[in-house]
């Protein structure tokens, strides 16, 4: 494969990693609350706005915008990993260890801890272009995490559809997690510095999160068949507690969350190197 090729399959695999994950288990309550027209609306038009392959402060407005977009992606690379922890420290880890010693007797603060630790090794890798075999690992479980809460629900579970009667509070409220899931800003610029040719981006961004994008429309459109209006806040809710597949699927995103968080914290700590210690890696 030339250089070129296997740096559209990097870039398109810390895309997607970085993108696809925790907020595709939410699509079925997004399709419950807003209706599955408004909501295929919604996610068709915020992943639409995320289209873009370069920094986008700077292209707006040069060296300043690029500083004050800095700013704002600092907030947010630091911000979804904590997210991250909260999810696998009170939903994730208690789940996979439930009905064992530390399942019984650790709070959720013991577990955010341990997956802090988790995360450190990856943490520590240098670039995104060495996390490439994790970046290809950490989308696959999160969409067999997908398959495996889908799967279980369509065999185990009777369907019992009933329409959305539309609130406008309710409607709204889905945007921001739609954003969250769709959200491209953090990971297009370091994906751009380690591309050998960034001109190819625009299309490979776009191709990516339209997979991506009609992935989720699939996930919203059935599970809004089979639950309604009812549809639970995310997929893993709709699993019995004690079930293996809600422990493998729980598993599985675990995995990906642990990949995803360095991904995301990533564009932070680079800036950090390079403005604060003074190194530069653009392209290692």
């Amino acid at each position: 494969m030339s250089g070129s090729g296997s740096d559209d399959v990097l870039c398109v695999a810390l895309l997607f990693c970085a993108t696809f994950g925790v907020g595709s288990m939410s699509f079925g309550s997004i399709f419950a609350a807003a209706g599955p027209v408004l909501a295929a609306m919604g996610v068709y038009f915020i992943s639409a706005c995320n289209l873009h392959a370069s920094d986008l402060g700077y292209f707006a407005f040069g060296e300043i915008g690029r500083r004050v977009v800095l700013l704002s992606e600092w907030g947010a690379c630091f911000l979804s990993p904590i997210a991250f922890f909260i999810l696998g420290g009170t939903t994730l880890l208690p789940c996979i260890f439930d009905g064992t010693v530390a399942g019984e007797q650790w709070s959720p603060t013991h577990w955010i801890i341990v997956m802090s630790l988790g995360v450190m090794p990856v943490i520590l890798i240098p670039t995104l272009k060495a996390a490439a075999p994790l970046a290809y690992m950490g989308g696959l479980v999160a969409v067999l995490a997908d398959v495996i809460c889908i799967g279980y629900s369509l065999q185990n579970i009777q369907s019992s559809p009933r329409e959305t009667q539309i609130q406008t509070d309710n409607a709204i409220q889905t945007f921001g997690t739609i954003m969250f899931a769709t959200g491209t800003a953090i990971i297009i610029p370091p994906i751009q510095r380690q591309h050998t040719d960034p001109a190819r981006l625009a299309n490979l961004v776009s191709l990516t999160l339209l997979f991506i994008t009609s992935i989720y429309m699939l996930i919203g459109v059935v599970t809004y068949y089979q639950f309604g209006c009812t549809a639970p806040a995310t997929l893993l809710d709709q699993l019995p507690e004690e079930s293996s597949a809600r422990k493998a699927a729980s598993a599985l995103m675990l995995a990906h969350v642990t990949i995803a968080f360095p991904l995301l914290l990533n564009p932070t700590l680079f800036d950090m190197e390079r403005y604060i210690l003074g190194k530069d890696a653009d392209h290692e």
